[in-house]
């Protein structure tokens, strides 16, 4: 029996399944039906009776837009096309459940049942949150560690908590960041093990002293807005609440591991789903093959967006990828003709302790297999490589736009390849590595962030990669790597603003690497075009084809080149110019350095372009590229193309011509001479005829033969510094047949001039023939006749004098006799003035300390003449007319310089006439006693007007003749006393010398 109803099956099962549910068109919404036959929206499907129902090959399944759906789709069928029908925005499907009915712990922390076996990503008000860490960034050092169980350091005493029962989070190496539960604290030390619940290998690599390490998944670290825990044995999710209200706040987890599971299906398309909040994979693929995603979009997953295993012909176009912990795609092996094209990846491992463990953790783009095409994607925001396929041969990266990558971890690239052959990667712009050094500091010799641009790393010897027209720019490391491999071509790349724009590693004697037409450019005094470092005195000749390359250091040229032989007897370090490169290695020999050197590297201007349509860019002045075109006023660059620029200082450059004569009958040929600007140092004229070269010198001067009515005249400047290219073109000059008359013109550098100042005038012929006279005369008469004297200087002028210039020439082939008389020029001029300056005081008498005022007179002293008053020749007065001081003393000498101003003025400053100071002084008449006996009156011998004389001399004797007093001058009078003691009373007299032979004796009465 049980044999009869399986050959029913088996020839019916087929039959039955087109009755029930054939090639046709399912409809699911989430609050659909389990007991309808969806085939339409009145009869729609849920999720549940989805998963439950065989579908047939070959029918589509739609999800109602605007709808979100909560649970995860198991494909069990192959060849079923999946999309969305109505109106509105494309249909969720989500592994989020909303948290709510929560209960408070303690302080800010607040806690919500959920049942997870892990959990890693939750959003709170629509923005991922990460769960809570110590510290909040950055990393504590390890200093010791034992096998791969344990890290040992002070800094685990610093911890605030017991960590026991959370995860350390190591970074073993600079592309390595592992997590492990804590098993137990013991001093200084952490004990961990392995999270069986979570995916990646964290066995594989050991911790290295040095490193850093950070704390998560534990309630101690819930310290600020968003921080959370979950606790899986409690089944209970703790979040930290600044506000403390969570009900105010939408707070979602991930419920559900996938969003997609696909096991050994194929032929499966899904058309414009969006997919997420996933634990671990947005989609999951395990040995399928020509699966499709057309413009789907995956965002908020706590693991890969797309996730793949043993897949072929997976293709994913258009859509986006926004926001995974680990990668936006990864298929980890054996993937074959996976096509990824159009999709932006953004914001792929972005958090640290967020990612899987082990190798090819939190990257944009991870494919390692065969035939990879990763095309017209933008990969934004890498914790690790933004683009990285190895495992295969055949791959092709081309017209990818990727902008900050090697934000977490390092050692990597913005596209990175480990064990690729036979592959492709071309006309992709690489911008902004960042570099994670921050918790490596065990490669404490290398301080720095290590993200290369493009890194051909050592996985395989002869990689084979072809590297072309790709633009890498701005990095504290490497733009292109070759990391000890050979058998690249890499040509037509920019390089620019990074440490080394190209680094090669040479421990193990990479060959065959041809390296040529490529510009690696140096922005700063910090970066290198070029950098090697070897490993062993290798032979650099024997490296590959190098040649035509750009090495341009513009700021420095004498330190293009470095060289590390980090062996012993190396040297260390060297630096050298592209020429002493050139004569070490016979490489390089037709390649250039920049074309100008510069100071500033504001002079550099760089312009990319990373859409499929031309980019147009207004230029501010004039530049060079670095092989030699010029470029102004506009610049386009082609879709996937960039330029860097040096700017020309003042402009392109100018160049004009002008001509002795532009008629053919001339009996001497013309002379054509260039007038030219910004044209350097070595400036070529290129002269042309009717637009043909017809000579190119660095003579500015043209003296052609033989030339015709209408030829046309014209010069290219060329600066050979900058370009061979003309930097600018002159005007024309269109050569005349016949004769025109001359005409003359007469100027002057100036028409106003002062009697006996020299004055020039030019005349100036227009169709000027050879061997002409100037007669130049002035009010009529001659006063020059030269030939060829077109200038006469003269400073023999006068007022209302008026100069004409006659040219006088004789009969030629295409003139007759002419003399011919230009326009006149009147000459005015200005006679010259001597300013004077006299002085005078006024008529008071002049005593000591009394106020005398002295007054200046001038003659021819201008609109604003200066005066400086002296007093025995030294400055003491202002600017003014007058001059007020009650400070002379006798015998001082007063005078005043004074400074003209205006035109036309000889001996701008003169000095004025000297007046010497006498004064009127009184009569002397010593008084004949005083009293010094302390009562304030008379206690002094005072003598009125004596002090007016400075140099005489005072003596008092007593009557026995003996000298009690002496004074040179009598600035202080006597008070009787004598060796400090007061002298008797009685009669003294006294005996003053006034000088010229004046003397005043007399008896003085000394009264007690």
């Amino acid at each position: 029996m049980k044999v009869f109803l399986l050959l029913i099956f088996l020839l019916l099962g087929p039959w039955c399944g087109l009755m029930l549910h054939g090639q046709n068109v399912y409809y699911v919404k989430p609050d659909g039906s389990n007991s309808t036959n969806g085939l339409s929206d009145e009869s729609a499907w849920n999720p549940e009776k989805l998963n439950a129902t065989y579908i047939s090959p070959g029918s589509t399944v739609l999800f109602k837009r605007n709808s979100t759906f909560n649970f995860t789709l198991k494909i069990e069928q192959s060849n079923i096309t999946y999309g969305g029908y109505g109106t509105g925005t494309d249909p969720v499907i989500s592994g989020f459940i909303t948290l709510k009915s929560w209960s408070k712990l303690s302080g800010h922390v607040y806690y919500a049942s959920l049942e997870v076996p892990t959990l890693n990503m939750v959003t709170i008000d629509g923005n991922i949150k990460p769960m809570g860490r110590y510290p909040k960034s950055g990393y504590l050092a390890y200093t010791s560690h034992s096998n791969n169980n344990a890290i040992s350091g002070t800094s685990v005493s610093t911890i605030p908590f017991d960590p026991s029962g959370g995860e350390v989070v190591i970074r073993k190496d600079r592309y390595i960041l592992d997590r492990h539960p804590i098993t137990s604290k013991s001093g200084n030390t952490i004990n961990y093990g392995i999270d069986k619940y979570f995916y990646g290998n964290s066995n594989a690599y050991s911790p290295q002293d040095g490193n850093g390490y950070f704390i998560q998944k534990h309630l101690g670290t819930l310290t600020a807005d968003g921080d959370w825990f979950y606790d899986a044995a409690a089944k209970k999710l703790y979040v930290y609440f600044e506000n403390n209200a969570p009900d105010a706040r939408v707070v979602k987890a991930s419920a559900l591991n996938a969003n997609v599971l696909l096991n050994t299906m194929k032929g499966v398309v899904f058309n414009n789903i969006t997919f997420e909040g996933a634990n671990e994979y947005g989609a999951y693929h395990v040995g399928t093959s020509d699966i499709t995603y057309n413009n789907c979009n995956w965002r908020n997953q706590g693991g890969d967006g797309v996730y793949g295993i043993s897949i072929s012909n997976l293709t994913i176009n258009g859509g986006s990828i926004d926001g995974s912990f680990n990668a936006g795609i990864q298929v980890e092996h054996h993937g074959q003709n996976t096509v990824i094209n159009n999709v932006t990846v953004k914001n792929s491992g972005m958090v640290a302790g967020a990612g899987r463990s082990g190798d090819g953790a939190q990257i944009g783009i991870f494919v390692y297999g065969q035939a990879t095409k990763i095309t017209n994607c933008s990969v934004i925001n890498s914790g690790y490589n933004a683009i990285d396929f190895s495992g295969g041969e055949q791959s092709l990266i081309e017209n990818n736009f990727i902008d900050t990558y090697c934000a977490v971890k390092d050692d990597g690239g913005g596209i990175y390849t480990y064990t690729a052959t036979n592959s492709i990667i071309k006309n992709n712009i690489i911008l902004n590595a960042v570099g994670a050094y921050a918790g490596a500091e065990w490669g404490y010799w290398e301080p720095h962030g290590k993200a290369a641009g493009i890194y051909l790393d050592q996985g395989i010897d002869n990689h084979h990669i072809t590297v072309s027209n790709n633009t890498i720019a701005h990095g504290d490391w490497a733009g292109i790597f070759v990391n000890n491999n050979g058998h690249n071509k890499i040509t037509n790349n920019i390089s620019y603003d990074l440490f080394y724009s190209l680094l090669i590693s040479d421990f193990s004697g990479p060959r065959n690497n041809e390296i040529v037409d490529n510009q690696f450019i140096a922005k700063k005094t910090t970066q290198y075009p070029f950098h090697i470092e070897m490993g062993f005195a290798d032979n650099l000749s024997q490296l590959g084809s190098f040649d035509r390359n750009v090495f341009a250091r513009p700021i420095d040229d004498d330190k293009t080149f470095s060289v590390y032989r980090n062996y012993k007897e190396g040297g260390g370090r060297q630096y050298m110019s592209l020429e002493s490169w050139k004569a070490a290695t016979k490489l390089e020999l037709n390649s250039t350095k920049s074309p100008r050197a510069i100071t500033n590297e504001n002079s550099l201007l760089f312009e990319y372009n990373n859409s499929n349509i031309d980019k147009s860019i207004t230029l501010s002045g004039s530049f060079t590229d670095f092989k030699k075109n010029l470029y102004s006023g506009r610049l386009v660059l082609k879709p996937f193309t960039s330029i860097v620029l040096i700017q020309i200082p003042g402009g392109m450059g100018r160049v004009s011509i002008t001509s002795t004569s532009n008629m053919i009958c001339s009996t001497l040929p013309p002379e054509f001479n260039a007038l030219s600007e910004n044209g350097g140092e070595r400036a070529k004229y290129q002269w042309k005829i009717n637009g043909i070269a017809a000579q190119i010198s660095t003579s500015n001067k043209f003296s052609p033969v033989n030339l015709k009515a209408n030829d046309i005249i014209s010069c290219d400047l060329i600066n050979p510094d900058i370009s061979e290219t003309p930097i600018a073109t002159s005007n024309s000059i269109t050569m005349i047949a016949g004769a025109a008359p001359p005409v003359v013109n007469i100027g002057s550098n100036q028409l106003n001039v002062c009697e006996g100042s020299m004055i020039s005038f030019v005349a100036t012929v227009q169709n000027r023939p050879i061997n002409i006279k100037f007669i130049w005369k002035k009010n009529g008469a001659v006063v020059a006749d030269n030939v060829n004297g077109d200038t006469y200087s003269t400073s023999s002028i006068s007022n209302a004098d008026q100069i004409t210039c006659t040219i006088i020439g004789e009969a030629s082939t295409c003139l007759p006799a002419f003399e011919i008389v230009s326009n006149s020029l009147v000459v005015s001029t200005t006679k010259i003035k001597i300013p004077g300056i006299s002085i005078s005081k006024d008529l008071s008498a002049m005593t000591p300390n009394s106020l005398i005022t002295f007054t200046a007179s001038v003659t021819d002293s201008g609109n604003s003449p200066a005066y400086q008053w002296k007093v025995n020749k030294i400055h003491v007065g202002g600017n003014s007319k007058s001059f007020s001081t009650s400070s002379l003393k006798d015998k001082d000498v007063v005078s005043c310089d004074l400074t003209a101003t205006g035109e036309c003025i000889t001996n701008e400053t003169v000095s004025s006439n000297e007046i010497e100071i006498t004064f009127v002084k009184g009569l002397i008449s010593p008084p004949t006693a005083f009293s010094p006996n302390g009562d304030g009156v008379n206690d002094v011998w005072n003598i009125n007007d004596l002090t007016y004389y400075e140099n005489c001399v005072v003596k008092v004797f007593a009557i026995n003749g003996a000298q009690v007093f002496q004074s040179k001058g009598y600035q202080v009078p006597w008070d009787g006393r004598y060796n400090n003691n007061l002298c008797n009373a009685g009669v003294y007299y006294y005996a003053i010398d006034l000088g010229d032979k004046k003397k005043i004796t007399g008896p003085l009465l000394i009264i007690r």
